[in-house]
């Protein structure tokens, strides 16, 4: 799979069935996507969506939030929400956030208390 292919997959596909090779291709800083950022567990859906550039302010996620718009593995977010090990991806070791049903997709990592 080239880049190309890859970031193809990755927009119209939900997360959940991409390919092990996606994260890959999307990782390697060429991207739209740039370098994948890490997160803490327990992380704020607001702050991960913030810190991704998805919206300016924590506001603008909360009102999504309250809009059912923020979706974390294609799941609607509830602004309370936080990132645990349960959201991240086995074939891709990520997760990844967006802003509405076929918003573009933001892969982030996921660190975890055993990394």
């Amino acid at each position: 799979m080239n880049l190309i292919e890859a970031i193809e997959t990755a927009s119209s596909k939900n997360p959940k069935d991409w390919p092990a090779d996606v994260l890959g291709k999307l990782q390697d800083g060429s991207t739209i996507f740039g370098f994948l950022k890490e997160f803490q567990i327990g992380a704020s859906v607001l702050d991960v969506s913030v810190e991704l550039g998805i919206f300016n302010s924590k506001t603008e996620a909360r009102t999504a939030c309250k809009q059912g718009s923020l979706r974390l593995n294609s799941e609607k977010c509830a602004e309370k929400d936080s990132i645990g090990e349960n959201h991240i991806l086995p074939k891709i070791q990520a997760a990844v956030m967006q802003n509405g049903k076929h918003g573009l997709k933001y892969p982030f990592l996921v660190k975890t208390n055993t990394q």
